[in-house]
């Protein structure tokens, strides 16, 4: 006999990141998950002596990837684009596990227009994926003297069938922390992580087992100092994009304020317009905006 449980699992700064964007949001906001789906099968004896297997299933979700503008990757019928839905997904498209819809002040319970949506999202996934195809569902409330805002959330998994399930969320820094910090990964993943360690921490040519504990000491400083510089260099590029951002919203608004000023409803004019136009930069200088690798310690 088998028996299956499924669950959802967020680091607690991924859902951090997710519920600063939905608490920002001018209005409804969607986007979506990624991670990667974990399964453990072990075997347990009831109290009868009968042997059975356990099959435990858990969505990790690790970060997420918010649309600002409504429909951004469906039309009103709820078909998905696909050459949209990749254009914001991108590389990751690989590590999709789920996408989120956040509105407020509503029931937590998925919209026929949602589900149509959910459908067709799974289906450009392969098989593998579509069993455990997430739809998150977020709102939030807030008390009558608006001092305390309530998020509350709800993940579910859809079958073929349309039969819809609600899934456990829990949080890993979040309560007792005597197990919930560790978790099994499949050998990919363990293969990943180790490419990532490596990247801002250069093998080293003497082998672990031999190391005193004055060397372990500093062979962990001298990691943690590498993923410090790592830190702070992501820090400046991100603040800059920020304030790259801030600007060209700012400059938005004010090419609106003229476009009001001047009257114009419809664009006949060309010359008008070309006379608004702002000066973009390229998304190569946003991107390349620091270079880590040259400060990474020796």
């Amino acid at each position: 006999m088998t028996t299956t449980n499924a669950s959802v699992c967020f680091p607690g700064s991924s859902f951090s990141f997710l519920s600063y964007e939905v608490m920002n949001s001018e209005g409804d906001q969607e986007g979506f998950l990624l991670g990667e789906v974990t399964t453990k099968v072990t075997d347990a004896i009831s109290d009868s002596q009968l042997n059975y297997e356990k099959k435990e299933t858990i969505v990790n979700v690790e970060s997420s990837i918010p649309c600002h503008t409504p429909c951004s990757f469906y039309n009103g019928a709820g078909r998905v684009d696909e050459e949209r839905l990749k254009k914001i997904v991108g590389d990751d498209y690989r590590n999709l596990v789920g996408w989120y819809r956040f509105r407020r002040n509503t029931a937590l319970e998925p919209f026929v227009r949602e589900r149509s949506i959910h459908y067709n999202l799974s289906q450009l996934l392969p098989q593998a994926k579509r069993t455990f195809f997430l739809l998150g569902l977020l709102t939030v409330t807030t008390s009558e003297n608006v001092t305390t805002h309530s998020i509350d959330q709800r993940f579910f998994r859809i079958d073929p069938f349309q039969a819809v399930q609600s899934l456990p969320l829990s949080i890993v820094s979040l309560g007792s922390t005597s197990h919930s910090e560790y978790r099994s990964l499949p050998p990919f993943a363990n293969e990943q992580r180790r490419e990532l360690y490596g990247r801002y921490f250069p093998p080293s040519d003497k082998g672990t087992k031999d190391l005193s504990v004055t060397q372990s000491v500093n062979h962990i400083n001298v990691v943690h100092a590498s993923f410090q510089t790592a830190l702070g260099c992501l820090c400046d590029m991100v603040s800059a994009s920020e304030s790259h951002i801030t600007n060209f919203k700012e400059e938005i608004r004010l090419l609106k304020a003229q476009l009001r000023n001047a009257g114009i409803g419809d664009v006949r004019n060309t010359s008008q317009l070309l006379n608004l136009t702002p000066n973009f930069c390229k998304v190569e200088d946003l991107l390349g905006l620091g270079n880590c690798e040259e400060n990474q310690p020796t």
